[in-house]
């Protein structure tokens, strides 16, 4: 029997449009559409699609699951100590949004702007990032398990305090990248990021 794909995301075949405003806790196979949406309180979304979707405000403390995102906007907004498991954005933006303390499984992000984000304090694991802009970020002191990069852009993000073992950096570009010297052990690297990254060390390269 084939293994199941665990970032294959679980959707209806029928889901019915949802256009009223957010006030109930928990919202299961909607779609949601060329709207804006806001809520004030944790808000569980599950087998939900939203297509070119403005989220505004305050999603502190909500839930994604079997959600996917396509060509919306979550710049600014506040989703600090939410949870992802197999989710799905592409073609996103998200300027300063911010994921501080969240915790994300199975999640793809593809084609996406994510720059000045804060993710700081995450617990990420199992993601698969491809052709994405992350620059000017935080990651400062955070989780980071099995995560594969795939084209990003990581110039000027801020990686202190997290341990990067086994993650592959080699395709990324990390110009002005930084990275605490204690937490490089085990970060893949291509041959001129590894003489980039020697001055963090205390290495002269001649």
């Amino acid at each position: 029997m084939k293994k199941k794909n665990p970032y294959e995301l679980y959707l209806s075949t029928e889901l019915e449009t949802f256009e009223d405003r957010l006030t109930q806790p928990k919202y299961m196979d909607l779609r949601f559409e060329n709207r804006t949406i806001s809520v004030d309180f944790p808000a569980e979304f599950n087998g939900c699609v939203f297509e070119r979707v403005k989220f505004v405000g305050d999603f502190k403390k909500c839930q994604f699951i079997d959600c996917l995102l396509e060509h919306c906007d979550l710049s600014n907004i506040d989703l600090e100590g939410s949870r992802f498991h197999r989710v799905k954005m592409t073609g996103c933006k998200g300027l300063g949004v911010r994921f501080s303390k969240s915790k994300g499984q199975y999640v793809t992000i593809e084609e996406s702007i994510l720059n000045y984000g804060e993710f700081a304090d995450v617990d990420f694991q199992d993601m698969v990032v491809k052709k994405c802009d992350f620059s000017q970020g935080s990651f400062f002191n955070s989780n980071l398990q099995r995560i594969q990069l795939h084209g990003i852009d990581l110039s000027f993000t801020d990686f202190s305090d997290t341990p990067l073992k086994d993650l592959d950096i080699a395709d990324c570009k990390i110009d002005q990248i930084r990275i605490s010297p204690h937490c490089l052990r085990g970060l893949i690297v291509n041959s001129d990021q590894a003489v980039a990254l020697a001055g963090l060390l205390g290495i002269v390269v001649k």
